[in-house]
């Protein structure tokens, strides 16, 4: 049995998983960029301190948020649509939308005691049932705390498993046509365990009493900037 690994304290595997490619590069350097631009112009990470993680990811069912993607154009929803139950743990499903109504979906269980974990991702027609569940965050949440999840499921391609690492990077201000938010900054990379080949490097940022405000990376060789441009959370 793998376990969860915390290095800093305070959607069956169908998918077959793609290396990301030589573009993957420019994306990092671009959020390098972009961080040293905000550092330069006062804009910098700010330290985290003890933040709950109710206070960013607010969760009710119906609670919508519409977002768009520089990248492909979309434009999609992501919605909570009820409660499911995934070995033992009473997760939310949250949905998103696609135009060919096939939507994929997330199941997650949040609370401020036991932080983010992500059970299963319906992704594109693939499902990827993660266990042990991946850790996102801890209940109250700190700059710097990092965790690594291994679950047990193997990559079909190489016959290895894949590491999870989060990272939270720290608080800081981020505009989206939505509006301007408070953020915690949370940084998600996943890598073929025993080649250490980089399937994900995503950047998330959750704005206070709002939920996700923008997601930029790739994910499993799909290239994503997303913001958000409106929700119905009060």
């Amino acid at each position: 049995m793998k376990h969860l690994r915390i290095l800093v304290p305070i959607c069956a595997m169908a998918l077959t998983l793609s290396p990301a490619s030589a573009s993957d590069s420019a994306v990092e350097r671009a959020v390098d960029s972009q961080d040293r631009f905000a550092t330069l112009h006062g804009m910098d990470i700010q330290e985290l301190k003890g933040e709950f993680i109710s206070s960013y990811f607010p969760v009710k069912v119906g609670y919508t948020w519409a977002y768009s993607d520089k990248v492909s154009g979309e434009n999609f929803d992501i919605n909570i649509v009820g409660r499911q139950t995934i070995r033992g743990q009473n997760a939310w499903k949250i949905e998103r939308t696609r135009a060919n109504m096939a939507n994929d979906y997330d199941l997650v269980t949040i609370d401020d005691q036991n932080g983010a974990d992500v059970h299963f991702r319906f992704v594109r027609g693939n499902q990827m049932d993660l266990s042990p569940a991946v850790k996102m965050t801890a209940g109250q949440m700190a700059t710097g705390q990092v965790f690594e999840t291994e679950p047990v499921q193997r990559n079909p391609a190489t016959g290895n498993t894949t590491i999870w690492r989060s990272k939270i990077e720290g608080f800081e201000s981020k505009t989206v046509p939505a509006g301007t938010y408070n953020c915690v900054k949370v940084r998600l990379l996943v890598r073929d365990s025993k080649l250490g080949t980089k399937f994900a490097d995503v950047t998330m940022w959750y704005g206070k009493g709002v939920g996700l405000v923008a997601r930029q990376g790739q994910f499993f060789g799909v290239y994503l900037v997303e913001d958000l441009n409106s929700t119905n959370v009060p």
